[in-house]
């Protein structure tokens, strides 16, 4: 549920899907939007200088950071399995692709600013992981796909039968991705996850407390008490960096409960803190109780993803949050070789991974179950480049996988390498845990169980068990105006958690209110007012019906009266 700053970090934190490399993770930081709301609809496409067999792709950015790279060279091949089994999959399909040649060209195309320049000077490569385009927040990204700066593909993802081919699981995020029945993105990496929390069961059985089960009973109440219970000595319970202190509050519906629908706004939102003020101040002491009464919380203002997750490998914290990705690791992967167990176990012996808590009255955000990350096009590129540049990513995600692993497999005689990703290399196309082709599912070596055991393929799925929580952005239209920054919650966040004394919670929620709403009015919406009221209706009604059946305390204490008493009298 995004807040009122779509490009928020924490709307990223909750939604962005998760690409196992790390250089793309963008959970911390801030948004950012398309380099000041530049809109590129007038874009033109390049006309072909020759005939459509007489291809070069243009493959951009740092090695790990291009979705497809040049050919290794025999050299690399040599030395690197993941390598070899890339260049024996490319090899097939340029071979069925006579002409066609891939080039590498310079390109960051892992910062928002920098892909969206490069876009509009018409230097950017041919493909390129669209999410980037809004700094990985939902919202932004089909805000930049109708600001034109991605190719629509629709016809071409119909030729190459891209939907025809999807995992089911895959479903919802393909349904979420179309814009008024348009690609502008093809999906790439899927978890259907979400943001978790890894945890050592060893630091648990030391603490005299059993493995943690995905149920209602798991809420931040009960992350606070591990935690506590785990603290000794140096070593604390949970590493925590910024945009993390969110999660107590979005637990609880803060995205969806903070904010009404206001059609008879120039900007259609308005900020609610006082509705649920209770909650939020519960939430807020919760996270400071951890970090000043408990002293259970490792962190500071400039602590990164990175450095908790350092701390998690040396042991000096028993938790800290991530996406699903290290939970199938690498064997070869350095991070993990340093792993430091107390019991000299292997990591994935000690490691384990749970999905972010319910709220404590049941809420739960099944969003991600709508997010992937996704190819997306050069918008001025001729239509062969585009042809030849979906024909690849197709192949890629289904026999090029297959291809690929079997090498891997074949080579290392290890399926941890096939399920976990391979370190050695930097190629590997997708998410073999949960990939986008239904073939995959059996065309791939062995199985993700035999890899690493049902307990882990069992914590990597949990989230894809949730019923899926429709995102905001699936009922109303892509918005082509820049909208509010998050600055004023950012530093509200920042504020209670960093500061230790002087900090009144509830004062403070009211002046964020005040500060949102003033900031309001100087936004205007281009969404037509009676279209944003139809929208919301739809909206809000589905997600009455979902939690009526699918969260039924929460229907019954929270959402049910605020939908009656706020929701409907603002629409009507």
């Amino acid at each position: 549920m995004a807040e009122a700053a779509t490009t928020d970090p924490r709307s990223q934190a909750w939604r962005g899907t998760l690409t196992r490399r790390s250089a793309l993770r963008a959970f911390a930081a801030g948004g950012v939007w398309l380099a000041g709301g530049a809109v590129l609809s007038g874009c033109q496409r390049e006309t072909s200088g020759g005939s459509s067999s007489e291809v070069t792709l243009k493959i951009g950015g740092a090695t790990g950071a291009e979705p497809y790279p040049v050919m290794p060279s025999a050299a690399i091949q040599k030395k690197d399995a993941n390598a070899k089994g890339y260049a024996e999959a490319l090899t097939v399909w340029l071979d069925d692709n006579p002409g066609v040649k891939l080039t590498h060209i310079k390109a960051d195309v892992q910062n928002t600013d920098a892909l969206v320049a490069s876009i509009g000077g018409g230097t950017a490569p041919d493909l390129f992981i669209g999410n980037v385009l809004g700094s990985w927040g939902t919202g932004p990204i089909r805000d930049a796909f109708v600001q034109g700066l991605a190719a629509d593909v629709t016809e071409l993802a119909s030729k190459y039968g891209f939907a025809k081919k999807l995992n089911p699981v895959v479903k919802p995020a393909w349904d979420f991705w179309a814009v008024d029945g348009k690609r502008f993105g093809l999906p790439y990496e899927y978890s259907g996850a979400g943001q978790g929390l890894y945890y050592r069961r060893d630091f648990l059985e030391t603490a005299g407390i059993e493995d943690i089960p995905f149920d209602h009973t798991w809420t931040w109440s009960r992350v606070r008490e591990i935690a506590k219970a785990t603290t000794a000595g140096d070593r604390k319970g949970i590493a925590l960096v910024n945009w993390n202190f969110w999660a107590p509050l979005s637990a609880n519906g803060h995205g969806l409960l903070t904010q009404l629908p206001a059609p008879d706004q120039k900007w259609h939102w308005k900020a609610d803190y006082a509705t649920y003020r209770d909650t939020w101040v519960k939430a807020v002491e919760l996270f400071r109780g951890m970090l000043y009464t408990d002293q259970s919380v490792r962190t500071d203002i400039t602590f990164t993803d990175q450095q908790a997750s350092d701390a998690f490998g040396r042991a000096q914290v028993g938790m800290w949050m991530g996406n699903p990705a290290a939970l199938t690791h690498s064997p070869n992967d350095p991070s993990m070789s340093k792993f430091v167990s107390l019991n000299k176990k292997p990591y994935e012996e000690v490691v384990s991974w749970i999905p972010v808590p319910y709220g404590d009255q049941g809420y739960f955000d099944g969003t991600a179950r709508y997010t992937a990350a996704m190819i997306s096009f050069r918008p001025d590129a001729d239509d062969a480049v585009l042809d030849k540049a979906v024909s690849l990513h197709t192949f890629m995600m289904g026999p090029g996988l297959t291809t690929q692993m079997k090498v891997i497999n074949d080579q290392t005689k290890d399926l941890r390498h096939v399920y976990g990703g391979y370190v050695g290399g930097s190629m590997i196309p997708t998410n073999t845990m949960i990939p986008i082709f239904a073939e995959s599912l059996t065309d791939l070596p062995g199985s993700a169980e035999e890899a690493w055991g049902k307990s882990i393929v069992d914590a990597y799925s949990a989230g894809t068990k949730l019923a899926p929580t429709p995102p905001r952005e699936l009922f109303f239209p892509a918005e082509q105006n820049p909208g509010p920054s998050g600055t004023a919650s950012d530093d509200a966040i920042n504020r209670f958690a960093f500061e230790r004394k002087g900090v009144d919670v509830a004062a403070d929620f009211a002046k964020l209110e005040r500060t949102l709403n003033k900031t309001y009015e100087s936004f205007s919406s281009s969404i037509e007012a009676d279209t944003f009221s139809a929208a919301a209706k739809k909206y809000y009604g589905e997600l009455d019906k979902l939690f009526r059946e699918e969260a039924t305390e929460f229907h019954t204490a929270v959402y049910g009266p605020w939908y009656s008493d706020k929701v409907l009298p603002a629409l009507n």
